[in-house]
């Protein structure tokens, strides 16, 4: 069991990690409709993985460790899934986003798509 001091380092950590992965991964210019409908489907699963995390830390300083721990738990659990879409979505996964037929589409501002 972790006191509350380790545990809000643990959730600070990985909410400050994962905004810096978040804001990296928004500076690439998609340059196909697929992958910017694949980016946006990244950029949901990254932004998500912080909820269970701050969720823990306002257990936390609210004082409920065992919720709190629990909470962190699943937030783990979740990045584990979060980190298989990260690493599976760009290479494999933008055909089977909705809408998207081919990876030969590129993006311009002025396409009726």
């Amino acid at each position: 069991m972790l006191d509350d001091n380790n545990l809000l380092q643990v959730n600070a950590t990985v909410i400050v990690g994962f905004l810096v992965l978040l804001t990296i991964y928004s500076l690439k210019y998609p340059i196909s409709i697929q992958e910017k409908r694949a980016q946006k489907i990244l950029r949901v699963a990254i932004a998500v993985v912080i909820v269970p995390f701050a969720v823990s830390a306002i257990l936390t300083i609210v004082g409920w460790l065992g919720f709190a721990e629990a909470w962190a738990v699943s937030g783990f659990a979740y990045l584990v899934v979060a980190i298989f879409l990260i690493l599976n979505i760009p290479t494999r996964g933008i055909n089977m986003v909705k809408g998207s037929n081919t990876l030969d589409d590129e993006y311009t501002p002025d396409s009726t798509k």
